[in-house]
């Protein structure tokens, strides 16, 4: 041992690293000088004392002791060999069950390096059940800088990818990642200890030469290629055992790729996107194909390592352009990305490769593609790939340059006037004679009225407005529904004989992603859920004495029972009496308290009864993502809808619910408060599904809507003011007070509508019927507006309770507040049944997207012609349904503003005679209206959602 590690580590710069499963890896670190080494084989001896599995030594030195642990690869600081791990056999290290076989003995690994074509090795090392061949450096190589460690980690895994092809020619595997320049090697003259025996290690002989870096560099490097390919058909060879072993769906065959009007571009990563598929770039990364998703896209199972296998069934969903990862340990950014950051074909091989620097796997691809030699993984791109990438990367000047010579361009930039020229007529040489066009504006709607939730709620809307710079709507909504939780359906609203409305309330606010949606709902659940926390509090002492009473009561019945069993016959049936009673006793004592809880976050609707039944029937779900709706829709299953415990609790009934191999849930009634922040695309995809149960069976004609206008890009960071200390304390009071006298009370309290305002009711009612009627302005949306008046009811019966937890009576003035909402209630009401309805496809709001590019537009260029691929960039990141946003779906959307009157296409200009290149993208010019603020914009009349 002291005669390795001297051989391999004396006087290298550094420090030598010595860990064991004994020491739990911390390991310690010694001098290369031989004090040192003397030092290390000492500690080795120590730690073998303890019998562990093994002992190992970095393969590099150390720049420094590591802060914790024993550091990684940023602390590698001097390389003085290379090195592979041969394992033969199946001792300690069987191959998984889709593997092929590991070599069988030290002369099988021997021949696999012997046929790779490297260099001989300058000496063995023998593991106890692996043969490891070591090629010594005539210089010890010292790290100089993040670069160089890069260059070395691709030597030295390259070098492993040799050997594991060659392996595979001989049809064995070999273990290709351990090329890691902080890998630990097992030390020769320890013992191998693992499964429980005790094998010995040791050095063989080899040809003793010392190699330079640059020659093994050179020898990996024009074997690597080669080899990688060979590796690419073992690993698809592999995925398809595994396939057959699990069962798992096979891919789907290669679809011809869709070949977009508009090519998407002539850089490097534009090629990658064009030629390659998601499949190519998961597959050798180690992910598992798992089938189709129900809206379409491909799902991709992470690689797992360590014991570290996902729980999900997928890991990651792609359609044709754009993948969303949704593992943590994926390596991967995680969610969807805005825009620039998307993880596109040509992102995911630059993310897998190169860190996710685009800019250096496009400056690799470039380089691979002129045939230099200081390539990187690029260099394995199939040679097509690279030679589309010459060819339309690396123009060939023309042979005679004219004015404008030395210009390089592409219509990423302004071309110059003497190469196009772009006309703003039509080819008869007359002006485009524009019609009026026809609106596909969403209606300008009011912001959420504020003063109409009283003095006191108001206050806490607009202090939140205020501070998180968000649109009234979103935190007036919420604290709607924040009451409703508090008072937990303990209040009937009682509007005139015969008519009654329970207190839940259910609010969908529609804001898009970054508007804040979690910080504008963060003061009232937040309230809420202290407020829950005191009550659990104070229920720990009740809980505990009644847990103690059930397992006293438990013990009586099981020796009443035990002493009924052993009770001679003359005492049985009074020993059996006994036991009834004891069993009678525990029954009567009822199940155990569970914690008091009023807020629930991402629950499934399986869940919602058993949960509900533990706190009386009382629920409430506050959330900023909406995932609630997404849930009870069937977007996250088969797609069955499942909202019949909700349809019940919205209205304070309580339905007996069967749940197969357990007991069925009774409650005497059961109310549920609903406050949802969801983003427009969930509102689209209810009405993408096919089977849209949800937008029928009156689920979705429960909620007050809001879809306030966007403030992102418009706030006032200056202007935020914090939320008084005071009015924060007077929110948790009132909350406080409605959960003590209502939600805690097992009694329901009647709060009764006083005559003038029941005929208030009357009046707003039958103003209604006309509009309700076929042709009214209210029977699109009739399901829903039918409904409106019991919710403003309720609306007017929470606003009255959080101004005094007392009340008793809904006042004529109360209601007169609440009515005037129905105005903002019915217009936001029909743009989000509308996302739902008629426009179940979105194909308006990509047109509107395009239309809102246009008007952002700035400088000369703001009313100049645009292409396809200009309003590709201009719109790219907006959530657009499956397809996303590709050159196609923009040029959906930009026939839609033709069809529209917004746009006209104008005719390609000829070409010179003799140019070559791609002929001139086609160019369309916007109607001058667009920048017209005086013009109507409000939406012509279109079939919303149908009626239930």
């Amino acid at each position: 041992m002291r005669t390795w590690l001297t051989h391999l580590y004396a006087g290298a710069p550094g420090l030598i690293s010595v860990c064991s499963d004994a020491d739990k890896w911390a390991g310690r670190r010694f001098s290369t000088n031989s004090a040192g080494i003397d030092a290390a084989v000492a500690y080795v001896v120590q730690l073998d004392k303890q019998k562990p599995k093994g002992i190992y030594a970095q393969v590099s030195t150390l720049s420094k002791k590591p802060a914790t642990g024993r550091g990684g690869e940023d602390l590698a600081h001097t390389l003085t060999h290379l090195w592979a791990d041969g394992d033969f056999g199946t001792v300690g290290h069987k191959p998984g069950p889709d593997d092929l076989p590991a070599p069988p003995d030290a002369d099988a690994v021997a021949r696999v390096v012997g046929e790779s074509k490297l260099p001989e090795p300058s000496g063995w090392t023998y593991s106890g059940g692996g043969a490891n061949p070591v090629w010594m450096l005539a210089a010890h190589h010292t790290i100089a800088d993040d670069a160089d460690r890069a260059r070395l980690k691709r030597l030295t895994m390259g070098l492993q990818a040799v050997l594991a092809a060659q392996a595979y020619r001989c049809g064995w595997s070999w273990d290709s990642e351990v090329g890691n320049l902080d890998r630990l090697m097992r030390l020769p003259g320890s013992i191998n200890r693992k499964e429980g025996l005790e094998r010995a290690t040791g050095i063989g002989p080899g040809n003793g030469l010392l190699y330079e870096l640059a020659e093994l560099d050179a020898a990996v490097t024009s074997l690597e290629p080669a080899a990688r390919e060979l590796l690419a058909q073992a690993a698809a060879e592999k995925q398809e055992r595994k396939r057959t072993r699990l069962g798992i769906k096979t891919l789907p065959p290669r679809q011809p790729r869709r070949t977009p009007s508009v090519p998407l571009g002539n850089g490097p990563l534009d090629v990658l996107a064009e030629m390659l598929d998601f499949r190519d770039i998961l597959e050798p990364a180690g992910f598992t194909y798992q089938g189709t998703h129900s809206d379409g896209r491909e799902k991709w199972l992470r690689p797992s390592a360590g014991g570290d296998s996902s729980s999900s069934d997928y890991s990651l969903l792609c359609n044709d352009h754009v993948a969303i990862n949704w593992s943590e340990r994926a390596d991967l950014p995680v969610g969807a990305q805005s825009s620039g950051s998307k993880l596109t074909i040509p992102t995911l091989w630059a993310h897998f490769n190169y860190g996710g620097d685009v800019s250096e796997a496009a400056r690799d691809i470039m380089r691979a593609a002129a045939g230099r030699d200081n390539t990187g993984v690029a260099g394995h791109l199939p040679q097509h790939i690279l030679d589309e990438v010459k060819r339309r990367c690396q123009p060939t000047p023309p042979a005679s340059l004219t004015e404008g010579e030395g210009i390089v361009w592409d219509d990423t930039e302004e071309p110059p006037a003497n190469l196009s020229v772009i006309s703003v007529r039509q080819s008869g040489g007359d002006p485009v004679d524009w019609e009026e066009p026809i609106s596909i504006d969403r209606p300008s709607l009011k912001p959420f009225p504020a003063e109409l939730l009283g003095k006191e709620l108001s206050k806490v809307v607009m202090a939140v407005t205020d501070q998180v710079q968000v649109a009234p709507d979103i935190p007036a909504m919420i604290a709607l529904a924040a009451v409703s939780a508090a008072v937990g359906g303990r209040v009937q609203v009682r509007i005139r004989a015969g008519w009654a409305e329970s207190s839940s309330l259910w609010t969908a606010t529609v804001a898009g992603a970054g508007e804040r949606k979690s910080a504008a709902e963060g003061p009232f659940s937040d309230t809420l859920r202290t407020v829950e926390r005191e009550l659990q509090a104070k229920a720990i002492p009740e809980i505990e004495e009644a847990e103690q009473e059930v397992k006293i009561a438990q013990a009586r019945l099981e020796e009443a029972e035990k002493a009924a069993i052993k009770a001679k016959p003359d005492n049985r049936l009074l020993m059996m009496d006994q036991a009834k009673k004891a069993k009678r006793d525990l029954q009567d004592l009822g199940p155990v308290p569970s914690p008091p809880r009023i807020l629930f976050g991402d629950i499934t609707p399986a869940a919602m009864a058993q949960k509900a039944s533990q706190q009386g029937g009382r629920m409430a779900v506050i959330h900023s993502e909406g995932t609630l709706i997404k849930q009870m829709g069937g977007l996250y299953n088969s797609g069955a809808s499942d909202t019949g415990f909700a349809l019940d609790a919205y209205d304070g009934k309580a339905m007996p619910v069967d749940r197969i191999g357990r007991d069925t849930i009774q409650m005497d009634s059961a109310h549920l408060a609903i406050g949802l922040l969801v983003q427009p695309i969930i509102l689209e995809q209810l009405g993408r599904k096919k089977d849209d149960e949800m937008l029928h069976n009156g689920f979705v004609q429960r909620f007050l809507y809001g879809f306030p206008a966007s403030r992102l890009g418009y706030q006032d960071p200056r202007g935020s003011k914090a939320i008084p200390d005071a009015l924060l304390e007077d929110l948790h009071q009132r909350l406080s007070m409605l959960v003590d006298q209502l939600w805690m009370n097992p009694m329901v309290r009647v709060i009764t509508f006083t005559e003038q305002a029941s005929e208030d009711m009357y009046v707003f009612q039958e103003q209604m019927q006309e509009h309700l009627r076929r042709g009214g302005k209210l029977h699109q949306i009739a399901s829903w507006a039918s409904k409106l008046p019991g919710k403003l009811a309720r609306v007017a019966a929470l606003v009255a309770l959080y101004e005094d937890p007392n009340a008793t009576q809904v006042t004529s003035e109360r209601l007169a507040d609440a009515l005037a909402l129905a105005p903002y209630f019915i217009t936001h009401a029909r743009l989000c049944l509308d996302l739902m309805g008629a426009n179940k496809d979105a194909k308006l709001t990509p047109a509107r997207d395009v239309l809102d590019w246009l008007r952002r537009r700035k400088g000369e260029k703001a009313k100049e012609a645009f292409t396809i691929r200009d309003a590709q960039r201009g719109v790219d990141g907006n959530a657009w349904g499956p397809d996303g946003v590709t050159s196609e779906t923009v040029q959906d959307a930009v026939k839609v503003l033709i069809d529209r009157g917004w746009a006209a296409p104008l005719p390609t200009p000829d070409r010179p005679e003799g140019q070559r290149g791609r002929a001139p993208s086609p160019r369309f010019l916007p109607h001058p209206l667009i920048w017209d603020e005086t013009w109507k914009k409000e939406e012509v009349s279109e079939t919303r959602l149908r009626s239930a």
